[in-house]
């Protein structure tokens, strides 16, 4: 019997070893000083991946890959100005600009209802 529970202990042991920790990998909801830490990779290169706003990078971009969390702004001019196009989602995004000339991280703003924008489709 104690041979059992020796080997039945010693296999949970083994195989926890094997199970990662699960909780480094996010954000948990409660953990206000948590950092973000996402990035955004520009035509899958390694090379042009930015954690945070980058001023003049004038290049032709046709696809961004944003990992982690936060959102950024791609714009079409240098300095933050033109044309621009949000990324606030992970994974693969098509790029709609004819060049990205500055990146800008900024804060991810939820769909703010504005009073008296919304159609009333309730009144008859």
């Amino acid at each position: 019997m104690y041979s059992v529970k020796s080997m039945l202990f010693s296999t949970v042991v083994f195989f926890a070893a094997f199970i990662p920790d699960v909780l480094s990998s996010f954000m948990l909801a409660g953990d206000r000083t948590a950092d973000c830490v996402g990035s955004i990779s520009l035509n899958d290169n390694s090379s042009l991946t930015f954690h945070s706003s980058v001023d003049n990078i004038n290049l032709i971009v046709r696809m961004v890959r944003m990992e982690g969390c936060g959102c950024f702004r791609l714009y079409q001019r240098s300095g933050g100005r033109g044309r621009s196009q949000k990324i606030d989602q992970q994974g693969v995004v098509t790029v709609d600009l004819r060049m990205v000339g500055s990146v800008v991280r900024e804060e991810c703003k939820e769909n703010v209802e504005v009073s008296g924008s919304r159609n009333n489709m309730d009144a008859s």
